[in-house]
């Protein structure tokens, strides 16, 4: 029993060493040799990094067995491993880190290509080509067939054979003209006849697929999935050796210190409201503007974002004054939640440089001046994510407070009301949060009562006093006639009573699809959109059928229209930022043309350059596009975060914190339907201030 305990022990370590050895090596001679795998020295070369990273790795497995001896050091250890094992898939689905189009394993092919003119006519061959040899010398020549190497083989009957392995494609390029013949060309599978006179000279090209097999993808994502995992383990597994202390409410800042951590972006906000006065707007801005106006509102965009301007306009009718209200309230909103990162530890000295780095970000100072309803929104989920922040660390106290309540509940019902999927989000939020935190099942259920009852009553009766045009299921309905536009491009059978449907609200032949936008099918001429609108059942039950019929379809669809939400890096669909424009002639526009008066009148137009420059280098850089506007980093940032921090803390409930931005990415994973990060912006404010986390103080063991 000695014996075979032995060998398990001694056999364990290899058992883990030698896959990741295998996989590091395979990893990294995709990524970095320049000779494909069939090259000797491409082999020569995994050999000796697979004998590296045996000895590399076996000598990390030591030391961190060393360092592991208690339980909890081993869980810590399990939980960062699984960790990793999430990060390095995301940082690959994200497309973050790009698979190699490379392989390991070849198929084989082979091909004939065989003269059958009857009167003697030539056949020239000009190239060949099946992606690991383009040499005429490895076909074998039967007949007449001749080698010139100016112009390529050429012969007026016989054969020619090849075989061997094949990367995707053979390719084969005849000269075409009077004086050439006819040609068969036999594949494994099958055979094609070509005639190759023509009047004029030209030139033919055949292109014959050859899959890889599906082993090469599975076996280069295993090996970078397990590459990457490993690396940032190794990354972090320092970190969890420094384990936070219990995250508590402890010393009390001052009642203004969350003031002065607000001032920067109050100051940083209020230079760009002032250099692009009253307020950056975009057509949207100005529908809820004139709404506000002339009291006439709609329920498109929530209502309650019109309501508020109109509010606003009892100082001024000025869309400054809202501007400024979204300032105050963001700037706030961060200053009080880095004074409650400062009461639970994180250092002054990290408090005020994030407190500065959020007022120099442009997407902050710039989005605050910006009039959408989605602002308002964000401001309310980091509110959310910062309260959560607060009943956790004085478990569950804070929320006992009758004032504290009241905030909660106004926090719940703003999120809830901003934006027509924030009901969803804080039903979602509570409901976990009542299964998670059983202490406050009761206070947390009045919440979602509360929230229930209260939106209810706004957008019934208040809206019914108000004459508020509802929208109905119109933002839902036109995700469907996304995926409806997406089955009518693939092709997708329709009954005729069906096509009968479609072609009333357009013409099937003039539909057009972009995965990016349903605006890009929604402007063409001749759509009759609200008829769509007006029988929603229908448009259900083609989307229901056209699901039933080719779901991969639907799949591929959403994989394409919520890019924004889950790719790091650009590519693939545009990102919309803000409606802030340099035109042709070097002016710049941010107000909507409208007809309610509204225009462009800069206090310091000294700024709009310097300002405009820093916004679009922030933009058109690929790294500060994907860290500053892309929502998608820093939903993955804020998650990381709080699972690090939970393994760091050995506290299971700081996981509670991942249902706010874990919520709205799967909300929006499903209802994206153009690629606006707006909506997302609530989630990168939270993301930004989780990397607090990496500051709260280590306990002293």
């Amino acid at each position: 029993m000695y014996a075979i305990a032995k060998v398990k022990q001694t056999l364990k370590p290899l058992g883990i060493v030698f896959p990741l050895a295998i996989c590091s090596a395979l990893a990294a001679v995709f990524q970095w040799s320049p000779w494909p795998f069939t090259s000797r020295r491409t082999w020569a070369i995994l050999a000796f990094t697979f004998v590296f990273f045996c000895g590399a790795i076996g000598f990390i497995w030591k030391r961190l067995s060393q360092q592991i001896r208690t339980p909890k050091q081993k869980i810590q250890c399990r939980l960062l491993i699984l960790l990793s094992l999430v990060i390095g898939l995301v940082l690959i689905l994200s497309r973050s880190v790009l698979l190699p189009d490379s392989f390991l394993f070849l198929p084989h092919a082979e091909i004939k290509v065989r003269v059958i003119s009857d009167a003697g006519q030539s056949i020239l061959l000009s190239q060949f080509d099946t992606g690991t040899t383009d040499s005429f010398s490895t076909m074998t020549q039967y007949g007449d067939w001749k080698c010139d190497k100016t112009i390529g083989l050429i012969g007026t009957h016989g054969t020619l054979y090849w075989q061997g392995t094949v990367f995707k494609s053979i390719r084969l390029i005849f000269v075409t003209g009077p004086e050439e013949g006819v040609v068969e060309v036999l594949f494994n599978d099958g055979s094609l006849t070509i005639d190759l006179q023509t009047p004029e000279p030209g030139s033919q090209i055949m292109t014959y697929p050859v899959p890889l097999h599906p082993f090469n993808s599975i076996l280069i994502f295993i090996a970078y999935w397990f590459s990457l995992s490993l690396g940032t383990f190794l990354i972090l597994f320092p970190i969890i050796q420094q384990q936070i202390a219990p995250i508590e409410s402890g010393r009390c800042p001052h009642s203004d210190t969350w003031v002065g951590y607000a001032l920067p972006l109050i100051v940083s906000g209020s230079l760009c409201l002032l250099t692009f006065f009253p307020s950056i707007m975009s057509p949207d801005s100005v529908d809820q503007w004139s709404q506000a106006l002339t009291g006439h509102y709609n329920d498109w965009h929530p209502t309650i974002y019109a309501l508020l301007m109109r509010l606003t306009m009892a100082l001024a009718q000025s869309p400054a004054i809202l501007a400024f209200v979204q300032i105050f309230c963001l700037a706030g909103a961060l200053g009080w939640g880095i004074a409650s990162f400062e009461q639970i530890g994180v250092p002054r000295f990290a408090c005020w440089s994030f407190s500065l780095l959020m007022a120099i970000l442009p997407v902050n100072p710039l989005m605050s001046i910006t009039l959408w309803k989605d602002i308002p929104f964000a401001i309310n989920m980091l509110l959310f994510f910062i309260i959560y922040l607060k009943i956790l660390t004085s478990q569950g106290k804070w929320l006992a407070g009758t004032s504290h309540f009241i905030a909660f509940m106004f926090v719940c019902l703003g999120t809830a009301l901003f934006r027509h999927n924030g009901l969803p989000l804080v039903i979602l939020v509570l409901l976990v949060s009542v299964i998670s935190l059983p202490v406050l099942q009761k206070r947390l259920g009045i919440g979602l009562i509360l929230t229930l009852v209260i939106t209810g009553l706004v957008r019934g009766p208040l809206y019914g006093v108000l004459k508020v045009q509802p929208s109905g299921f119109t933002g839902g309905t036109q995700l469907l006639l996304h995926h409806i536009s997406a089955h009518v491009a693939a092709g997708t059978e329709f009954t005729p009573m069906e096509r009968d449907f479609l072609d009333q609200l357009l013409p099937i032949d003039q539909w057009v699809y972009d995965p990016c936008s349903i605006d890009t099918l929604k402007v063409t001429a001749g759509l009759d959109e609200d008829r769509f609108y007006a029988e929603p059942q229908r448009g259900l039950a083609l989307f229901w059928q056209g699901l039933r019929r080719d779901p991969l379809v639907n799949l591929r669809h959403q994989y394409a229209s919520s890019r924004m939400i889950w790719q790091i890096p650009p590519g693939g669909c545009y990102l919309y930022r803000i409606p802030l424009f340099k035109h042709p002639d070097c002016s710049y526009g941010w107000v909507q043309a409208n007809r309610v008066g509204l225009s462009e009148d800069s206090k310091l137009p000294w700024l709009i350059k310097p300002i405009y420059t820093i916004y679009a280098t922030s933009a058109s850089k690929p790294f500060l596009d994907a860290l500053i506007w892309r929502p998608a980093w820093m939903t993955y940032w804020a998650l990381f975060m709080i699972a690090l921090t939970a393994i760091r803390a050995y506290d299971r409930r700081i996981l509670v914190l991942l249902t706010i931005p874990l919520a709205q990415f799967a909300l929006m994973l499903v209802l994206a339907f153009a690629q606006d990060m707006r909506f997302q912006y609530g989630e990168i404010l939270i993301g930004w201030m989780s990397s607090l986390m990496l500051f709260l103080p280590v306990r002293n063991e």
